[in-house]
């Protein structure tokens, strides 16, 4: 009796020791994740271009959208710019200059 509580112990201690190395790697995974996420945020907010493009945008957005409610926005829905692959451009337009 005392053998198999004795067995059992050391299976309940190596669980828990491969628990801990595998919750312990885990962590280290998730911190260096986080890390490299808090990295990307903080390039995207310090991007001069980037910058540049979401100001290039609202102004043509503002510009087309003259006349109406949504002609004074004063930033830029995330889910809008998925929109920008749509809108089409003429190569030779007659109000462009082109």
């Amino acid at each position: 009796m005392r053998l198999c509580t004795q067995m059992q112990w050391k299976l309940v201690q190596a669980v828990c020791l491969t628990g801990g190395v595998c919750m312990q790697g885990f962590v280290g995974s998730a911190k260096a994740s986080i890390d490299s996420v808090d990295a990307a945020c903080e390039q995207v907010g310090n991007s001069r271009r980037l910058q540049d493009v979401l100001r290039a945008v609202l102004a043509v957005g503002n510009a087309l959208n003259t006349g109406t409610a949504r002609a004074s926005a004063d930033g830029v829905k995330l889910d809008s710019l998925m929109k920008l692959a749509d809108v089409k451009v003429l190569s030779q337009c007659p109000f462009c200059g082109m």
